[in-house]
């Protein structure tokens, strides 16, 4: 019965989504706290995996308003309670290189996040890889960031990423930050 309902939670949570990020964005936090309070509501308890989006989503919110310790606290409980998805690991990871100004805290449990989600993947994914090359320049070094996104292209699965993984290695050879 929960599986037939998953098409309406998906598109009202993708709806309430689609406006939650450009809320962030604006700085606009009782917005982003109701749709976030939505996303959730949308969402049965039992159904762990939506729940779980959700999670991810109250850490973008929580990085994006400067509450460190919070989402750090938020973030080491995603990461107990999903220990072997190298995916969660790694879009903490991207949350915290796509933010504007993340902490020294930030980046040091970005560290432990990609570190987790790299050795469950034991360093073959590029996506992982491409995170930890971000990570590496936001930190200011560049030729680790260099050589992670190589090891990315090596691992490129398709020629659309490979491209990208290319452009965003450029950007990095040119001191520059790969526009996400």
């Amino acid at each position: 019965r929960l599986q037939q309902g998953r098409g309406k939670i998906s598109a009202a949570y993708h709806e309430a989504f689609g406006k939650f990020q450009p809320t962030i964005k604006a700085g606009n936090w009782a917005d982003a706290h109701a749709l976030l309070d939505q996303m959730k509501s949308i969402v049965p308890a039992e159904d762990t995996e939506w729940r779980a989006v959700s999670r991810k989503q109250q850490f973008t919110l929580l990085v994006a308003k400067g509450e460190d310790n919070e989402a750090i606290k938020l973030g080491e409980s995603i990461l107990t309670y999903e220990k072997q998805n190298s995916g969660s690991a790694n879009s903490l990871v991207w949350v915290i290189t796509h933010a504007e100004n993340p902490s020294a805290a930030l980046f040091k449990f970005a560290e432990t996040c990609a570190k987790q989600a790299n050795e469950a993947t034991r360093g073959n994914h590029p996506h992982i890889l491409e995170n930890l090359a971000r990570l590496h320049f936001r930190q200011g070094n560049r030729s680790e960031a260099i050589q992670c996104q190589e090891q990315a292209i090596d691992r490129a699965t398709s020629p659309d990423e490979e491209k990208r993984l290319r452009d965003g290695l450029a950007a990095y050879q040119k001191g520059q930050l790969p526009t996400p």
